[in-house]
Parts: C-alpha cells; structure tokens; sequence
C-alpha cells in the first residue's frame, strides 16, 4: 500500500473509457515501471467523480478542499497516474518509488523549480528538477511527468536510458492481475506482491505465540506451512456514499482448514505488523480455493490509513501550478507594495498555515485511538511512519515559519515513536540469541521458547512505553504552537 511507501495509483484518462482502452492507458505507463517493483495501486478518479450523481455538485469543492489541506496528493488535473515501489516487507518501507502522471495540460516544469528554489536540468536528454535532494521530477513528454525517490543522478539517467524506447509491461505477473480489479469497477486499488517474501522461521515462531492459533487449537505447522505460500494481496475500493471495499489474500495453498479463525488471524497478523485498520474487525470473511476475502467498509480515518500508503508528491505539481496563476494574476499590478497588499499577504500566511496546522492535527487524531496505551501502540508503527511522511509532503507555501517548524518536529518525533516499537525486534533479537540451549531437544523447545517469549514481552513493553512518552511530547508541543499561532493570526487554529 512513508519516506513513503507507494505502492501506486493509477488514473483513467477520463469517465466511460471501455476496460480495454483502460488498461492499455496503464500498460502504457506501466513499461517505465522497474521489474523490480513489489508494490502497486490504481485510483480512477474520474470514475470516483462520477460514483455519487447526488453529489457531483460537491465533490470538486471538496476535493481541491482535501487538496489544500494535504489529505489526497493527487491535483484535479492528472489524467492517469502510476506509482510503484519496491518495499521491504519487515518494515513496509521502500527502497525506491517511481510515480509516473499524465496530466489533462502540460505542466510547468519551470515554476516547479521556482518554487522549490531549484533550477531545471537536462539528464539523458530530459527537463529535470532536483525538488529535494533526494527526490527529483522529470518531464517525459509534453504532459507526462515521473517523479523518483530517492533521486539518484546515475540511476535516474540509467532509468530513463533503459525505459525511453521499452514497451512491454515486465512487472510481476501477480500485480499484472490486479489491474482485472479496475476492470470490475474498483476506483481504488492497491496490491502487494509477497510471493517468496516471507521468512519461513520467523512465520512459525510469531504463529506459536499468536492468540489466534491457541484459541482455535489449530496446528502450528499447518498454519505456516499456509502462511509461506502467501501470494499476495489486492485490496479495491468502490467510492460512493461510502467506501465499500473488499481485500483480497492469495495463497498456493487451500486455507479453508482456518474455518472461523481465518479472520481474526488476519487481524492478528496485520496489527503485529503495526498495521492496524479498525474497520476491518466489522467486516465479512469468506474462504474460496487459495484465497480469504474481507468485505466491508472503510471510514474516513481508515481510508486515510489505507491511501498513506500511496504518497505520489504530486501536491507539489498543485502548488506549483497556483504559484504560477498567481504569478500570472501578479504581473499585472504595481511592484510596490501598499498597506492592503501586505494585508493581504498576512491573510495569505495565515489560511494556509492554519490549514497546514489542522492536516497535522487531522493525521494525529486518527492515531490517537491506537496510542493511549502501551497495549495497542505496537499496533500503529507503520501509520505514524506513513503519517511521518504524509505531513512532509503538505503543501507549504505561504505557510508559517514557526508552523513549517511544527511540522518538521512532528513529522521527527513520529518517526521516532515508529522507530521505537520496530526497533523491538533488533533488541529482543540480540537477548533472544542468548537463550541458552541445553542439548536436550524437548526441553530446549520447552524452555527456550518460553524464554524468548519473555523476551519478546519485555521489549514491546519498553519499546511501547518509550513510544507513548514521545506522543504525549507531541500533545504538549500542539498546544503550545496552538496558542502562538491564533494569537498571531487571531484565527482559530
């Protein structure tokens, strides 16, 4: 589905396009995509447009809104858009993110630069701007833009050497049938290749402790032996008066033996990975041949979860593009400035730092539910690193010092607290190493599993703790920016 973890969007040229027309527009974008990629996703905007007729009127106020306060990343005017990512399956970070966009206009590459104080290059022949140091945005075609992280100079010329004159699609074949859910009619989707990708050992240790397994005295090995022939997994999402969705876990082998336990060790299995979606307890379990499905909806807050996953900085490219209308509506007056200009600016500073201010609080709210305990907080790791990464990507023009400040504190300290409850692993796996084994095969498997329990134990306790500590920092620190903010714009932040 941090740092970003994309996992990838796509976006339909526009509304009634046939399926076949669909997905030749993907495949089209899809060959730049490196074989490498793991991790892919599909958003149909146009489609979502048009998913409610009631409520047509509305939706492009309210997602230019959603635009201005950071919470989707993909401006009105992208056409189609591909993301994808090789991640790290521990942790759901990724090694690298390529974002690739079409756009209804061509846009400025120019005032792109301008913004982020840089200045356009030409690597291997295309327009590109360095946003960050470790992101870059190059101009493909007239109105095609990809972005990379981490934006590697040799490797980008290497890319687009390589994919300048490729046609065909070499993705996995697994993410390659995830695209048959858009045409089913899904607005939304996102797919992770796992096919090879789990350690076989570690499965059965964490499946020896899982509640789950003991509660319905299933078999141990029976159940990683499942669980080593996972494939993968598509999630789709319908937009309409609610996000009715239905995630999709493909195994080589038969899970039907789970019976009613395939569902809570599904759960199980997501919120021991820190990826914990509420929603998903409300929803309908059916077991086919080689697959466990959920159905159901997802609220605001867990879609907000599920698409922190896909982080294209195309919010980038938006405020790139009201920089250069209102470079444009500029021009036109006077160089000096008077009282009602500079009145203006302040008003411009203070909406849009007050926006900034409320994204973060938006973001914070939503994991607040899983970190009022040192219980549940292991529970949202991979969040607040998503969430970490979502608020450096907010849009930040016009936006305060001391707010741009705020952000970047926040965005640290959640990372942190990320950081403390994955980082369990790396202490416990150091104690765990210790644990002495006597020789004796029985008792060894009795008492040393025992032993790393505890272990284990200990540090989610400490790491948790340490992770709980830094939320509440957090807290104190909203408040106070609060009140220095309000009282200077005297609007409620």
């Amino acid at each position: 589905m941090k740092s970003r973890l994309v996992i990838a969007a796509l976006l339909c040229a526009s509304a009634g396009l046939s399926s076949t027309n669909a997905r030749a527009q993907f495949e089209e974008l899809a060959a730049h995509v490196p074989e490498s990629a793991n991790a892919l996703a599909l958003f149909n905007v146009d489609q979502v447009r048009q998913s409610n007729s009631a409520s047509q009127a509305t939706w492009k106020a309210e997602y230019e809104k959603l635009l201005r306060e950071g919470r989707v990343s993909l401006p009105p005017g992208v056409s189609r858009c591909i993301a994808a990512a090789q991640l790290e399956i521990g942790s759901l970070e990724p090694l690298w993110e390529i974002t690739l966009v079409d756009y209804d206009q061509e846009p400025d590459l120019t005032s792109i630069a301008r913004l982020n104080h840089r200045q356009v290059e030409s690597i291997s022949g295309k327009p590109t701007v360095f946003v960050r140091d470790d992101l870059c945005m190059v101009q493909l075609g007239p109105t095609r833009m990809a972005a990379l992280f981490p934006g590697n100079r040799q490797e980008l010329s290497r890319w687009i050497k390589r994919t300048s004159s490729k046609k065909d699609v070499t993705i996995s074949a697994y993410l390659g049938r995830a695209l048959q859910y858009e045409v089913q009619g899904s607005d939304i989707i996102i797919a992770l290749d796992l096919e090879d990708a789990i350690d076989p050992e570690r499965v059965r240790q964490g499946l020896a402790e899982s509640p789950t397994v003991k509660k319905y005295g299933l078999n141990v090995d029976r159940v990683a032996a499942l669980m080593n022939g996972l494939q993968g997994l598509v999630l789709g999402i319908r937009m309409g008066k609610e996000a009715h969705s239905k995630l999709r876990i493909d195994f080589s082998g038969d899970p039907s033996f789970l019976g009613d336990a395939a569902k809570p060790l599904m759960l199980e299995l997501a919120a021991k990975i820190g990826a914990k979606i509420s929603d998903l307890g409300d929803w309908k379990a059916t077991i086919e041949k080689q697959r466990v499905s959920l159905e159901g909806t997802l609220s605001p807050a867990g879609l907000r979860r599920v698409t922190s996953l896909i982080e294209p900085p195309s919010s980038d490219v938006a405020a790139a593009e009201k920089s250069k209308e209102d470079e444009s509506t500029d021009s036109s007056k006077p160089a000096t400035k008077n009282k009602a200009d500079s009145a203006a600016s302040g008003s411009e500073t203070a909406l849009a730092s007050q926006r900034y201010f409320r994204s973060i609080q938006t973001l914070l709210d939503d994991l607040n539910a899983d970190v009022k305990s040192a219980v549940t907080i292991g529970q949202a790791g991979v969040w607040m690193q998503k969430y970490a990464n979502r608020i450096d990507r907010l849009p930040s023009l016009n936006v305060d010092r001391d707010a741009l400040n705020y952000g970047a504190y926040v965005s640290q300290e959640l990372r942190a607290a990320s950081a403390a409850v994955k980082g369990i692993g790396i202490t416990s796996g150091a104690k765990r190493s210790a644990v002495y084994d006597s020789g004796n095969a029985y008792y060894d498997r009795f008492y040393s599993d025992a032993a790393r329990r505890q272990v284990n134990a200990e540090a989610r306790a400490t790491g948790a703790t340490s992770a709980v500590d830094i939320i509440n920092e957090i807290a104190k620190a909203s408040g106070n920016v609060r009140r220095t903010l309000s009282q200077r714009y005297m609007l409620d932040f």
